[in-house]
C-alpha cells in the first residue's frame, strides 16, 4: 500500500501535472503537505483492500487490521518525512547553487567588454508628496526598494551612491521604467539594473543578488527564476 501511494504520488502524478511538480516553486511547507496526501491515500488504499478485495467483515477484526494500516504507515511516514525533505532541499541548493555559478560566469564577461554608454533614457520617478520628482540616468540605477506606498531608489551620481526616499508606488515605478530591457522586477519588492548585479548566490529558496557598494543582498523570487536566468544569459548578447 505504502508503495502504491508512493508510486502515485511521487511518479505518475508529477508526469501528468509537470507545470505543478516544478523545483523552482519547491518549498518544504508543499513538501510535508504532499507527504501527508501520500499517508491518507495510503490508509484509503489499505481501507480498500482490507474492505473490498480481502472482504475482511465490518467490526472488530476489520478494526484492528486497520489501525495496524495506519500504525505501520505512521512509522514509515515519519522515517520518510524528513529524509524527503533533506533530499529534496539538497537537489534544489544544488541545482541553484550550479546555476548562480553559471550566471556568475556571464557577469565576468560581461563586466570585462561592457562599456557604459554616455547617455541613456532619463527615467522620472514622481513624488506624491510636495518632494520634487526625481531624474535618473537609467544606466545610473542600481535598484529600487518599494515599502507599501514609498519607494527607496538606489543609483550613483558622479561615481558616488544616493539614495533618496519617494512617496509613490510600485505601479508607477513599473511605469516609468518601460522599454529599458535590464531593469527587472525580481521580487514584489524589489527592481533591480542586471547590469549592476555584480554576483549572484543559490541556495534552496533560489538567489540571492549582490552589488557594489550596497549591504543588503537581494532576493529573487522562485516565480522569477526562470526569466531572471534568460535576462542574465542574454547581457552578453547586447
Amino acid at each position: 500500500m505504502v508503495y502504491v501511494s508512493q508510486f502515485v504520488c511521487r511518479i505518475a502524478l508529477p508526469l501528468i501535472f509537470k507545470n505543478i511538480f516544478k523545483y523552482d516553486t519547491w518549498t518544504i511547507g508543499k513538501e510535508i503537505i504532499w507527504l501527508f496526501s501520500e499517508l491518507i491515500l495510503a490508509i484509503l488504499l489499505g481501507y480498500f483492500l482490507l474492505k473490498i478485495i480481502w472482504q475482511i467483515p465490518i467490526g472488530e477484526r476489520l478494526n484492528i487490521t486497520l489501525q495496524n494500516v495506519i500504525r505501520t504507515v505512521l512509522a514509515l511516514q515519519l522515517f520518510i518525512v524528513p529524509l524527503s525533505i533533506f533530499i529534496k532541499k539538497e537537489m534544489v541548493l544544488q541545482k541553484h547553487f550550479y546555476h548562480a555559478k553559471h550566471l556568475n560566469m556571464i557577469l565576468i564577461r560581461f563586466h570585462t567588454g561592457f562599456k557604459e554608454a554616455k547617455s541613456e533614457k532619463i527615467l522620472v520617478f514622481k513624488s506624491n508628496d510636495s518632494q520634487e520628482d526625481l531624474k535618473v540616468n537609467a544606466i545610473d540605477l542600481q535598484l529600487i526598494h518599494v515599502t507599501d506606498n514609498n519607494i527607496e531608489v538606489f543609483y550613483s551620481l558622479n561615481e558616488t551612491n544616493q539614495k533618496v526616499l519617494l512617496r509613490n508606488t510600485l505601479k508607477s515605478v513599473i511605469d516609468s521604467i518601460q522599454g529599458v530591457d535590464y531593469l527587472f522586477q525580481c521580487h514584489r519588492s524589489y527592481i533591480v539594473n542586471l547590469r549592476k548585479v555584480t554576483s549572484i548566490n543559490g541556495n534552496s529558496r533560489g538567489y540571492r543578488i549582490n552589488f557594489k557598494n550596497h549591504d543588503e543582498d537581494i532576493p529573487v523570487s522562485r516565480s522569477k527564476v526562470g526569466e531572471f536566468n534568460e535576462l542574465v544569459s542574454k547581457l552578453t548578447e547586447n
